[in-house]
């Protein structure tokens, strides 16, 4: 049951990631990087729908990466969760020690 429960935890925090990563990318190699690159001043250079192209890239070239990289993001989330959950949890013992102990 343990590890059913980590692996529907894992799947669903890495399909959030990856969704959250590829419109990252889109928005980074769409409407923000084209303004980055052809700016104001060169308005006419823009290239058409560059939001539509930067989201079929991030879908078909780099979905490779973002996934490998969600996954990466993923684990070390869920060990900074579990680390973060043993603290509160030892942090609670050592006050009841320090209650129980002083009187």
């Amino acid at each position: 049951v343990a590890g059913l429960i980590f692996y529907t935890t894992f799947s669903y925090l890495w399909t959030s990631q990856v969704i959250a990563n590829v419109a990252l990318a889109t928005l980074a190699g769409g409407p923000y990087g084209a303004w980055y690159y052809f700016g104001p001043k060169e308005m006419g250079e823009m290239p058409n729908h560059p939001t539509l192209s930067a989201f079929g890239c991030a879908s078909t070239l780099s979905l490779g990466s973002i996934a490998f990289g969600s996954s990466i993001v993923t684990l070390l989330e869920l060990f900074v969760g579990c680390i973060e959950s043993a603290v509160e949890y030892f942090n609670q013992l050592v006050f009841m020690f320090v209650f129980v102990s002083t009187y």
